[in-house]
């Protein structure tokens, strides 16, 4: 299964503000380049997901983590164009 985290300006107003509304603590990088997803979903069934990332997309994650506490969107600053 491919995941993806992508933002485009060709989304509706209601997909774009889903992908870019991930919480800080939804999201947690661990060891050897490996990013844990943690979402609550419909139906009280919750998403739990392990991904092996390449080291680019590690790096970025880590920086949109960086000066973020629980409770703030993790893409707050991101802009689409």
């Amino acid at each position: 299964m491919n995941s993806q985290v992508h933002a485009r300006n060709s989304y509706s107003y209601l997909e774009l503000t889903e992908t870019t509304s991930i919480r800080k603590e939804r999201i947690r990088l661990r060891q050897n380049f490996c990013v844990e997803l943690d979402f609550p979903a419909k139906d009280c069934i919750c998403y739990v997901k392990r991904l092996n990332v390449d080291r680019t997309v590690f790096n970025n994650l880590s920086s949109f983590l960086q000066n973020k506490k629980d409770g703030d969107n993790l893409f707050d600053n991101l802009m689409c164009q």
